[in-house]
């Protein structure tokens, strides 16, 4: 399902047909020519909505069929609202992707993809330790001091032995509480210097990828998912205490509220997911993903976001009197 890439490490094979995972757990998974996880697309109507959906293993649906996942959901939403509008939403979500592969994805694809809106999804923690992961081997450049000389790049991309330690690498012990320190870190009151490092790096890049969208004159938003833990007090205060970490000094709400924050601050319309999610009683999470019911709630969140932000009349023309007052996904 995936090839190598230069610059990104790694995409979506495009015109892939088979399936994601083994046993019980494993999903259809089809890809268009453009290499994402959907079908393909003409050009987009005059008068059309084509909502480009920028993300990881969320977005990408992971564990669910396409059509319950969260860009179809919303499609559906809102082809209801704006009756007499063709409505489309491109799921442009990728597996272990970081804001910062985001953006060269975005770049690459957006005059294909033709978008009058772009929503760009972020997962807390997890999208901060992916984003420190790339930023030590980015294209040159792109980064600062952070960059690998195009040998390196290479053998990074087109070896064999290269990917098979890294891999093995990746399944180390010491690897997975690398990542588990950072990613709890981020839930830190004060985080520790090389989180914070992360954060600064994840609100760089959030401002990167929606300059990059600004500049071909395409309204931008983002929506921020919480962590099961943070959605859950008793996984919270669990996962708290399995690390012996002092409640005092850390905050269920970030880096949630930090990233929503940096955002707004920035003028970017922010969506922190996080209340809509803790205000269900159905199970939301499947593991660390979104079950169905998570990506319904989702996408009935965000279509009140965009009616509420008047993104939907910035990208439609439309007036907000032409919208259904309805929310409710189905």
């Amino acid at each position: 399902m995936f090839t190598a890439d230069p610059v990104l490490g790694f995409r979506l094979r495009p015109n892939y047909h088979g399936a994601y995972g083994a046993g019980p757990t494993a999903i259809p998974v089809t890809t268009n020519s453009w290499g994402l996880r959907d079908h393909e697309y003409g050009p987009r109507s005059s008068d059309g909505l084509r909502i480009y959906v920028a993300g990881d293993s969320l977005v990408f649906g992971y564990r669910v069929p396409l059509e319950e996942s969260f860009t179809k959901i919303l499609e559906r939403a809102l082809q209801r609202q704006l009756e007499g509008r063709r409505v489309e939403v491109v799921n442009g979500g990728v597996p272990r992707y970081g804001t910062v592969q985001e953006i060269d994805l975005f770049e690459r694809i957006v005059d294909l993809v033709e978008p009058n809106l772009v929503l760009l999804e972020l997962s807390g923690p997890n999208d901060v330790v992916d984003n420190i992961d790339f930023a030590r081997y980015p294209s040159p450049g792109r980064f600062g001091a952070w960059w690998m000389p195009s040998v390196g790049n290479w053998i990074r991309v087109r070896s064999q032995l290269y990917a098979w330690v890294r891999h093995r690498r990746s399944l180390s012990s010491a690897r997975r509480e690398d990542r588990l320190s950072v990613a709890l870190g981020t839930h830190a009151v004060t985080p520790a210097a090389h989180v914070e490092k992360g954060l600064v790096l994840t609100e760089n890049a959030i401002a990167q990828f929606v300059s990059a969208v600004h500049r071909r004159r395409i309204p931008c938003a983002i929506f921020v998912a919480p962590d099961r833990e943070q959605v859950d007090a008793r996984l919270w205060d669990a996962m708290l205490a399995r690390h012996g970490l002092a409640a005092t000094a850390y905050d269920r709400r970030q880096p949630s509220e930090r990233l929503v924050q940096f955002a707004r601050r920035a003028g970017i319309p922010a969506l922190d997911l996080l209340p809509a999610f803790q205000a269900q009683q159905a199970p939301l999470y499947g593991g660390v993903h979104w079950t169905p019911r998570g990506h319904a709630v989702a996408a009935e969140a965000m279509v009140a976001f965009l009616r509420e932000s008047g993104l939907l009349e910035a990208a439609t023309g439309t007036s907000p009197e032409r919208a259904d007052s309805s929310g409710t996904v189905h």
